[in-house]
């Protein structure tokens, strides 16, 4: 039997501690190694100088300001949750004006049809009578205040001025009821027209963006390792849009399509916003 003493030689330790951020506890919150120099204008991220130049904006509420990631994210669905809502609203508006024009159009052919003379012509009346019942709640309420105004005239003795205030202000309602609903029509319709693309453009402009964070990230991580090589197929960046307008035109250009990108969302977010239905 051996009379030797056994001994137990430990593993070399696994842990490495990490090394010491080149920002002094001020790194840009996507990019670890890099140093922050700004900070983002909604919600005050530290980020870096590719960050702050990238996500530039140009004009709107933040001209002149960065936006990071995030921020744009939110924007992006707040316009989306607010559009919604509004053409909501314009659907109600647009379904009670239609019931209201209908219902003009119907008094108004009933009018020409008991009519046994035609001073006016039967069609002008129908249409009037249409316009008015698009907006007959502010048709209503004008001549209410019309007949209010003369009959506080005709008590004080003022019957020249009841007269005039009658005849002047019935035709007033008829004015402000008719363009009311020419108003509204047009307003709600231009619209929808210009913001009928948001949705699909403000998404894909956060996708270019998100794919730009993605882009940024991988050759962070992969330092000297050339973009055709992280492209290939099968690769970190084989399916990504910015690697492939970086690879196509050159990153000035892919980055100036990024700031157009975070330029549109605030200005689609502003378009959004200054609707009052």
């Amino acid at each position: 039997m051996s009379n030797e003493i056994p001994t137990f030689t430990p593993p070399a330790p696994t842990f490495v501690p990490p090394q010491q951020s080149s920002s002094n506890g001020n790194s840009c919150y996507y990019h670890q190694n890099e140093q922050a120099v700004a900070k983002c204008a909604k919600c005050g991220k530290p980020i870096c100088q590719d960050c702050y130049d990238t996500y530039q904006v140009t004009s709107g509420e933040y001209a002149g300001k960065a936006l990071c990631y995030d921020c744009c994210q939110e924007i992006v669905a707040e316009n989306v949750k607010e559009l919604k809502k509004q053409r909501r609203t314009i659907i109600f508006n647009y379904i009670f004006t239609a019931l209201g024009m209908a219902l003009g159009g119907i008094i108004g052919g009933s009018i020409v049809s008991s009519s046994t003379t035609h001073t006016f012509d039967p069609t002008l009346i129908v249409l009037l009578c249409v316009f008015i019942g698009g907006c007959a709640w502010t048709f209503a309420l004008n001549v209410l205040r019309v007949a209010k105004y003369t009959l506080e005239a005709m008590s004080n003795g003022e019957w020249l001025g009841a007269v005039f205030g009658l005849v002047l202000g019935f035709f007033k309602s008829i004015f402000l009821a008719v363009w009311g609903t020419i108003r509204k029509l047009f307003y709600y319709t231009k619209y929808i027209i210009k913001t009928s693309g948001f949705i699909k453009s403000d998404s894909n402009c956060l996708q270019e963006m998100k794919d730009y964070m993605e882009y940024t990230m991988v050759r962070s991580r992969n330092v000297g390792v050339d973009l055709a090589t992280l492209m290939n197929e099968g690769s970190e960046l084989y399916n990504n849009s910015y690697a492939q307008a970086v690879a196509a035109n050159g990153e000035e250009n892919a980055e100036s399509r990024i700031r157009n990108c975070v330029t549109s969302i605030n200005e689609n977010g502003e378009i959004i916003r200054s609707f009052a239905a």
